[in-house]
């Protein structure tokens, strides 16, 4: 959506459109990689902070003490 401005203006032969669309297309390209740069910097950082140094063996074994809570309630309901 960010390049029809330009599309639109290099059909119509419309300066302003151009001038607006050339603009609008670069800010867009622009935010997009940042963003999806700085995403990627942060997300070692927020993977410790969430999981807190969780291993496989510990959400194995949170799994299946969950999965028998589940159990032992439908048995009981």
């Amino acid at each position: 959506m960010a390049s029809l401005p330009l599309a639109l203006g290099l059909s119509y032969h419309n300066q302003a459109l151009i001038n607006w669309g050339e603009l609008i297309l670069s800010t867009t390209v622009i935010t997009v990689l940042l963003s999806v740069i700085i995403e990627i910097l942060w997300l070692p950082f927020l993977r410790d902070k969430l999981l807190m140094g969780e291993t496989l063996s510990d959400r194995v074994s949170r799994s299946e003490l969950l999965k028998e809570k589940m159990l032992k309630k439908q048995l009981w309901s």
